[in-house]
């Protein structure tokens, strides 16, 4: 997995209910948890994808802080290909 330090310690208190060490165990936990999460609220697997991706299950792309391009929609199109 691989969390940025500001996603960490947001999802890490809303499963732990405080901010915990990453441990690969730790973060398939949370990585479950949220994901289990989006599934009840009725994401789907597009949808979590985007949101993990981009924080919100909608398309973006872009350039970001870094200088990184990012593109939701073909961030998700590759999961869910991976996935089948």
């Amino acid at each position: 997995m691989q969390y940025l330090a500001s996603t960490w310690k947001l999802w890490s208190t809303e499963v732990y209910g405080e901010v915990k060490e990453m441990t690969p165990t730790r973060e398939r936990y949370v990585a479950y948890k949220m994901i289990e999460k989006w599934l009840e609220q009725g994401y789907n697997a597009y949808d979590i994808a985007r949101i993990w991706n981009g924080g919100s299950p909608v398309d973006k792309q872009g350039v970001n802080k870094h200088g990184v391009s990012y593109n939701t929609r073909e961030y998700a199109l590759k999961v869910l290909a991976h996935l089948n």
